[in-house]
């Protein structure tokens, strides 16, 4: 996946070992940036922290970080799971 990070959006966790997550979109929001940083956090070391650092990075190389909470396993939706 590390290729594709100059072709897409991706989020990593900078306070935790955790996923890369690639982005399929440009014209994101702050609230779904930040919803995508609290998933990317639940699926990593995080997920038990009160906080995490994870950074949203654009493909023009914009690196933003997000403290944020990571998303409890009963807010993520059941029908998101593939």
């Amino acid at each position: 996946m590390e290729g594709y990070k100059k072709r897409f959006p991706y989020l990593y966790c900078h306070s935790h070992p955790g996923p890369l997550v690639l982005v399929d979109g440009e014209q994101l929001s702050d609230e779904e940036v930040a919803l995508a940083a609290r998933i990317t956090a639940r699926f990593g070391q995080a997920k038990n922290a009160a906080e995490a650092v994870v950074h949203f990075v654009t493909t023009d190389g914009l690196e933003t970080p997000y403290t944020i909470a990571p998303l409890n396993s009963d807010d993520l939706p059941q029908e998101w799971y593939i």
